[in-house]
């Protein structure tokens, strides 16, 4: 994941310094544009619920048809469990630590500034979850597998639709947010605990479907 993170970040920069140079050329029309695009927010859901997220990445348009994205993002959310009294028991924990990879095709752009468009994207990265308990001598309930762990990578493909809003005229500065279903495929180490159980499990390999929401504020730094 290092190695992406860096391949990444150089990508990024190489990016920025040959659009500078495209900049400088005022006899040539570029069909080039540039932006960089990001957020970081923390979030509370039914208070039981808590994450938090961040991400830098910067996205490259050709005739403001086609689109090519990367972003390093980070997301770590907190499930937290009570029994029926209620107490509070645990706390699951996961985060994921990613490379984000994703390409736009323009399809219709309103008059309410709204640009509409399909999208497909690739990411993968790091994967780590465990459990933390909370004191509590009133309980009974046997809470032996919250010493298990995962760790481990996983690679995603999603394919949907989104919107970019802007905020101004001069269309520099926007919301963009798209709905996508993908197919993840994990693969971890773990550490199983149970009821008189504990079980070690190497490379465990897993695959599901599920939706993924993806929402990044963006600014223009170079338009054509």
């Amino acid at each position: 994941m290092k190695h992406l993170i860096k391949y990444a970040f150089t990508f990024i920069v190489l990016l920025l310094c040959s659009f500078q140079g495209f900049s400088q050329n005022d006899s040539t029309k570029s069909y080039i544009t540039i932006s960089i695009r990001g957020k970081a927010f923390a979030f509370f859901f039914i208070e039981d619920y808590f994450f938090r997220t961040a991400t830098i990445g910067t996205e490259v348009f050709y005739k403001n048809k086609h689109s090519l994205g990367v972003d390093i993002s980070f997301w770590r959310s907190r499930s937290q469990t009570d029994d029926p009294d209620p107490y509070k028991l645990y706390d699951k924990i996961e985060k994921r630590t990613y490379l984000y990879v994703d390409y736009k095709l323009k399809l219709i752009e309103t008059k309410s500034e709204n640009t509409w468009y399909l999208n497909s994207y690739c990411r993968t990265g790091k994967y780590v979850m465990w459990y933390t308990e909370y004191e509590n001598d009133t309980s009974s309930i046997n809470l032996d597998f919250i010493n298990s762990t995962a760790e481990g990578v996983f690679t995603e493909f999603g394919l949907g639709i989104g919107v970019k809003r802007y905020f101004n005229l001069n269309r520099t500065f926007g919301i963009d947010f798209s709905a996508n279903m993908a197919k993840r495929f994990d693969r971890n180490d773990k550490i199983v605990y149970d009821t008189g159980i504990y079980e070690k499990l190497y490379d465990v390999k897993e695959q599901y479907v599920l939706p993924f929401l993806k929402l990044n504020l963006f600014y223009m730094i170079k338009n054509e």
